[in-house]
Parts: C-alpha cells; structure tokens; sequence
C-alpha cells in the first residue's frame, strides 16, 4: 500500500480542551505537521450511545489534507456535513484506535470520493476523550493501476481459455461494471455511413435492455465528429451536456442513463464499434480510467474479432470436411511441404487404410509399384515449385484390385502470396479410359468393314463423333463453373452465374443420355407404352412448357393454335409429349435468332394432326428423305449444327409409328424454312382400349429386400414394389443388407456390387453361407455390365445380373418368373 511518515502524536498529558470547536489544536509538532505532504487531521469521534460511532468532527487539519481529500474548510465541521452518506473512512478503524488506545495503520477507500487513502491514525488527549491525530495519504491512482493489472490479467487469463467470443464478451462487460462501478456496460458495431450502431452484447442487470439498433444522432455534430475522428465521448452528466442532443436526453432519462463513456474502436482506419460505460446518475470520469477503458476497449475487441475469424475457419474446415465425405471423390490436404494430414471418408472407405498409416508420405504404400516412384517424382516438384499438380495412375483398393485416378493437387496462398496448404483430389476415371479403349477398339473394327457397309459405318461412325463432341460440349463450362465455384463467394454474381451453368449443362447432359436410353430400348423393343385416352390440349401444353427455354433462349417468336375439342387420342402422355417437344426443340434450333414458330393442330375425320412449322434454315431435299434415319443429321452443314446425336427425329418417327400414327416432313430447300407433321389417330370411343395397356401385375405378392447406397433409388423402386402389392425392404450398404437378410428372410434380393462398409460381392458370399440364404433369389443390380464382371457376380454367388439404370418392368417381369417360395 501507499506509504506515509508516521509521527507519533500527543503523549499521556492531557491537554486542555479548545474553548470552541473549529479552535486550533495545541500540538508541539505544529511546525512539523504544517510541512509535511501527508494529509493531518485531529478528529473527535462522535459516539451513537451504543458503542459505535455516528460521526467523525474534524478540530484541526493542515493544507496539505485538503489535497488529498478535496475537502477545504473542513476544521469544526463533520463529516457527514462535507459529505452525506460517507462512511468516513470507515468509522469501524477509528471507533477500533480509540477502544484500544492502539496505533494502527490501513488503507481504505471512500466511494462517495472515489479515493483509497493509506492512513495512520494514534489516539492522542485524554484516555476518556475520543480525540484521534491521523496522517493520510491518497493513493487512488497505485491502488487503481493495481486493480487495473489485476483487470487485465483476468482478462487475458480468459481469453487464453474461452473459444466463444460472445462468452469472453459478457464476462468483460460484468467485470467492467464492477470495476468502474458503474451499472451498465455494452459493446456495439457501428455503421458510421447509415448512421446506426447495434447493441449485440450487453451487461445491465438492473435496467432497461438496450439490445439492437439505435442511432447517432443520439449525439450533437460535434459529439460525432470526435466519435468519428477516434476521440472518446466522455459524458459525466447528460443532461446537462450540450454534446448529447435533445434527442439524447430524453432518450437517456428514458433508460436510467446519465454519466456515459464512449470509447470508439477502429480497424483499418474504420469506425468498427464502441465500448460503452454508464451509470444512472451523474459520475465524473478520471483521466486513468478512461484511459484504462480505451486498453481493455481495444484488447477486448481484438481478441473477441480474432475469436470470431477462427470459428469461422473451423466452420467453414467443418463445413469443407462434411462436402468432402459424401463427394464421389477422394480429397486430402497436404501442409506448406506438402505431408499430408486429412483425407476424406471415400479415401478411406476405399483403401482400408487408417488415418495414422497415411500421415505425410503413407499414401505411397497404395500406389502401384510401377508407377509410384514416377508419382512421387511429379508431385515432389509441385511442392518445390508451387505449380499446380495433375497425374494419372492406379491405386489399390482394400480388396487389392487397382483403379485409375486422375489427380489434381492445388495450393492455398495467404494475402501475402505464401503456400499455406494443398487441396487435392482424386477422381477414378477407370470406366472412362475402358470406354474409351472400347470406343478405339470399335474404331479399327470400323474401319476394316467391308465396302457394302461403308454407308452404315460412315453414319455410325458420325454418331460416335457427334457422342463424343456432345458429352464433351457440356464438360468445358462445367469445369469452369466448378473452378469459379471454388473461388468465388456465395454470395457473389459469379457464383450464381457458376450455378446456373452447372444446371444447364448437366440438364443437356441428361437429355442426351436419355435418348441413348430410348434409342436402345427400341432397338430392343424393349420400350413399353403405357396408353390411355389423353387431351391432346394437355399434351401441346406440356410439350410447350418442356421446350419453352430454349425458345425463350432464342428470342423466338412462338404460336400456339387451340386445340380443338374433340381431340382426343389413345397415347402413352410422355412418349408424345416427348415427340412435340423434340419438334419444337428442333426447330428453335435451326430458326435464326428472332424467328417464328407456329404449333398447329387439326382434326380430320378419324385422326389429329400436330403441325410443327418454323421459317428457319431449311432443310436441302438431297437430305429431306433421310432425315428420319437414325444417326442422320437433319442438317448436315457444320456452318450451322446446333448439337443432337442426329436420333431425335429417328425417335420421333418410331414413337408416332408405335402409335399407329405417321411423321412428314416438308420443305422447299434451304433458308425456306421446315414444316414436320405428325398424325396420329383419335380414340375410339366404343372401342377398348386393354391391349394398349400393359396388364396389371399378376405375380404373387414377394418379400423383398433392396441393398443399395444409392439411398434414393433403393427408397423410391422399394415404394414402386410396394404399389405393385410386394413386401420391400431397403438397406445401404453391405454389412446392413446380410443383417437385414438374416432377419427377414426375404425370397428376393436386389443387390448393388460397389457399396461402402462390405461390397455386394461379399455380402452374396456371406448370406450364400448360411442355410437359410442358399434359396434366396439374389440379383446383382449395377452399373459394371462387362463379361468380367458377369462372371464376378455369378461366382459370388448372383442368380442374375441386370444393369442400372433397371426398370419396373424389369423387376416385375424378374418377380413373375420366380418359383414361389414353399417356405
């Protein structure tokens, strides 16, 4: 504590009482006491009668105590007359001098002043009297920067501990209540442009909640420039504070508030928050504690911003982490020197591997012995280099066969251009390299095809090309938009413009599977039509809407005729939809951009006729009788191809064909443009229309048990089973699907083969062991359709193999053959 000369004062002669109070105090140490810089005082105690004193008299006190007290003129007045409601230095040390008769020595604050002081106080005069002599000194600024340190260091003490930066936040804004005494303490954002600061964290236990926004104008004009300039907004009493505007006044009456500390926080020269002090009534504010409130104003700030920006990176690593885990790739990060330390769940779910063997350089132990000093060769370069990695090669699985990956590894830099980390990926491209030494196979075969099938392989050997071209079309922005996607915020233009791509392209990479799918269906008549009588209205409209971006995309001019009333035809609705729409898509393709379009329909005695017409390119007549044939073109010019893999009109041909109905096509010749007619004939009123629908499902009722990954699908054929009146039950991967087998015992199981946690090879093997799965139907349902894998599956155990995407009808048909179970 603070220190202070200690003179013994008086002795045991009494001494003579003043005539008056306020009469100077005989004292043999007078010239002393007058030079001294310690605060003197001779007071009388004034008891309460009941052993305890009710006040303190001062008789005598020199200069220097009106310094270090504030209180002048203090000789023959009390205490409690200069200041009500003190506790005079806590009278309890003074009643405890004169009971003793000891001397004693203690530091003690006044909270009416505001102050600590160290003071010694001796009895002195008559043992009866009350008379005291004290020394004191005040020693408010070592006492706060004590209490200051001690502030702070609880403070950093807590922010080392605490990761929520709103927890670090309420617990300060506690602490400083207590600290400064005051009974309300907030921290605020500012946004100095729209005038507003947010109140997100405050203490008040006593008042009114200030959370949420308010304004600056709060504040007069020349408040606001210091606030804004980085001066602090000291306010003892704002009431009568010119710098808080009238608005301010009422506001803060209406809250309880008059004394105010504003200490303004900035960051990268910007006005980013408060930190803010008050009390109900008025307080003047020291030099040292505003400056100790600007301290903790900018360590609390720093510290809860730092808080705030490191759970937001494991947020976003979380959030990074949880992607990664269900993407169909492996991803891994690698540190500044390229050891890598986290791979995705697909990494591990395909090499068996844990995380502790492929820490750093483990990775290699799964590499193919041909090929890993090369790949190590490579990537060691991306690390020294900072360029960008790329590699082909094969890697093992857990069941130690090996597949392709292409792999691309690319680097994180800081503001400062430093490589803080690596992303990288792995993609199997096994099945593409096998399709595409399939498709060179198919090439050479091709090409030594005898002369009388030179016209057959030119067109399918246009067809591989134009697949080619048109899968790879829609692959440049898809990249791209995956590349701009990794870089650009979510919340930017470009992101949505990434997006946006991202569904067109694979919604044209969608159509052009689906005709394959058709294509192959009907060369395998195996495309069943579901007829029903159908306004041909309904099936207009759906056709326009299906076709209507790109007509839109085209700035075409569209025109739809009414439909008459009568129109009614016995069709299967998607099939004709499908037939419409790929006319209309046909002609907003080859019409220049502007053009007009014209859907036409008519009723002619027994039959309704759809008219597509365009005023667009044309077609040449050396073409026009064989636009029709698969593989064809309609528009052979690569001046002006607009993509298809020339089935579209082979399509729509046969779908009308299986209708009963015919398609035409006229045009007279280049830039006159093209009119395709479809005919189909109208329902029969009086007629039945059962042959033109499949029968209904006429096998037994079958429990069955569906073992896919791919949960959507494995749900939505288990809801189809289940309308066709079968028992169906799903699993999700292989470990799950034998459990499931061991305890339904289902007559029928749809398999997949390539499944996390336990393959489909595996889990046949294991139900084939017990006796009760020797007589279960078990079908192997994937997309690996390869003689190879055929004869996987059988070995394992599969009665039957069928390929993905399987239909309904498949199943159905599958089910019917069963023998039915005598179980």
């Amino acid at each position: 504590m603070g220190g202070g000369a200690l003179i013994q004062l008086g002795d045991s002669t009494p001494e003579p009482a003043p005539d008056q109070a306020g009469e100077p105090f005989p004292n043999r140490h007078e010239e002393l006491v007058t030079n001294i810089d310690e605060g003197y005082a001779v007071v009388e105690l004034i008891p309460d009668g009941k052993g305890g004193v009710v006040d303190v008299r001062f008789l005598e006190t020199n200069a220097p105590f009106a310094t270090h007290t504030g209180l002048s003129d203090a000789a023959g007045k009390s205490m409690r007359e200069l200041m009500p409601g003190t506790d005079a230095f806590r009278f309890g040390h003074l009643l405890q001098v004169d009971t003793t008769g000891e001397a004693a020595r203690f530091t003690v604050r006044s909270e009416v002043m505001n102050r600590w002081f160290d003071v010694f106080a001796t009895k002195i005069g008559d043992r009866k009297g009350h008379r005291l002599a004290l020394l004191l000194k005040d020693v408010t600024a070592p006492m706060r920067a004590e209490l200051d340190q001690q502030l702070m260091e609880r403070l950093n003490e807590l922010i080392r501990s605490e990761d929520d930066p709103d927890e670090i936040g309420r617990a300060a804004l506690e602490w400083l209540c207590a600290h400064f005494e005051v009974d309300r303490a907030l921290l605020a954002e500012v946004d100095p442009i729209a005038g507003m600061w947010n109140v997100d964290l405050e203490f008040a236990p006593a008042g009114q909640v200030l959370l949420g926004l308010h304004s600056l104008n709060d504040f007069s004009a020349g408040a606001l420039k210091d606030l804004r300039e980085g001066r602090e907004l000291v306010v003892s009493d704002s009431s009568a504070d010119a710098r808080t505007s009238p608005i301010g006044h009422a506001a803060f009456a209406l809250v309880g508030i008059q004394a105010l500390l504003f200490l303004p926080v900035f960051r990268s020269g910007r006005w980013a928050s408060n930190l803010v002090l008050a009390h109900h009534a008025p307080r003047a504010w020291s030099a040292q504690e505003i400056a100790t409130a600007k301290l903790i104003a900018d360590r609390l700030w720093s510290a809860m911003e730092k808080k705030r920006a490191l759970r937001a990176l494991r947020e976003s690593e979380e959030r990074f982490r949880a992607v990664s885990d269900v993407m169909s790739q492996f991803a891994w990060l690698a540190d500044a020197n390229g050891s890598l330390y986290w791979y995705n769940k697909r990494w591990y779910d395909y090499t068996g591997t844990t995380p502790e063997e492929m820490l750093g350089w483990g990775w290699r132990a799964v590499h193919h012995p041909d090929h890993v000093e090369r790949v190590v060769a490579r990537i060691q370069e991306s690390w020294d280099t900072g360029k960008d990695w790329e590699d082909l090669f094969p890697l093992r699985s857990k069941e130690g066969h090996y597949r392709w990956f292409l792999s691309r590894a690319q680097a994180v830099r800081d503001e400062q251009g430093r490589i803080t980390r690596w992303v990288g990926t792995n993609t199997d491209i096994t099945d593409q390299l096998q399709s595409q030494r399939m498709l060179e196979e198919s090439q050479a075969e091709l090409a030594q095809a005898v002369e009388q099938l030179r016209r057959s392989d030119e067109r399918k050997t246009r067809f591989l090309a134009t697949l080619s071209h048109e899968l790879r079309n829609p692959l440049a922005p898809i990249r791209s938009a995956v590349h701009l996607l990794e870089d650009a915020p979510r919340t930017s233009d470009e992101h949505d413009q990434a997006r946006s791509v991202l569904i067109r392209q694979v919604r044209q990479l969608e159509h052009l599977v689906d005709d394959l799918l058709d294509l192959s269906r009907i060369e395998n008549d195996k495309l069943v039509l579901r007829k029903a009588p159908t306004k041909l209205a309904e099936l207009v409209d759906q056709a326009v809407e299906t076709s209507r971006p790109i007509i839109a995309e085209n700035k075409h001019h569209l025109i739809v005729d009414q439909v008459p009333e009568g129109a009614v035809i016995d069709a299967d609705a998607t099939r004709i939809t499908q037939v419409l729409a790929n006319l209309l898509n046909n002609a907003a393709r080859y019409t220049p951009a502007g053009g007009r379009i014209q859907l036409r329909v008519e009723v002619l005695d027994d039959e309704a006729r759809v008219q597509v017409i365009d005023n667009g390119i044309g077609i040449p007549h050396d073409r026009q009788d064989r636009v029709f044939e698969m593989f064809t073109q309609a528009h052979a010019s690569e001046l002006v191809a607009q993509g298809g893999l020339g089935i579209g009109l082979s399509l729509v041909k046969r779908l009308v064909e299986l209708h009963g109905g015919r398609v035409m096509l006229r045009s007279d010749g280049t830039g006159q443009g093209s009119t395709f007619t479809v005919s189909l004939p109208l329902h029969d009123q009086g007629a039945t229309n059962r042959d033109a629908r499949r029968p209904a499902f006429a096998a037994p009722s079958r429990r069955v048990l569906i073992v896919d990954d791919n949960e959507d699908a494995a749900v939505m054929l288990a809801h189809v089973l289940r309308r066709d009146g079968h028992e169906a039950h799903v699993a999700h991967d292989g470990a799950e699907g034998v459990a499931a087998a061991g305890r339904l015992r289902p007559e029928f199981i749809l398999m997949d083969i390539g499944m996390p946690v336990m393959d489909g090879h595996e889990a046949c093997r294991r139900i084939r062991t017990h006796e009760w799965g020797k007589g279960i139907f078990i079908t192997a349902l994937t997309g690996w359709g390869q003689e190879d894998d055929i004869a996987k599956a059988k070995a394992a155990g599969f009665d039957h193999h069928l390929l993905k995407p399987v239909s309904r009808d498949q199943v159905s048909d599958l089910l019917a053959r069963m023998p039915i179970s005598t179980e």
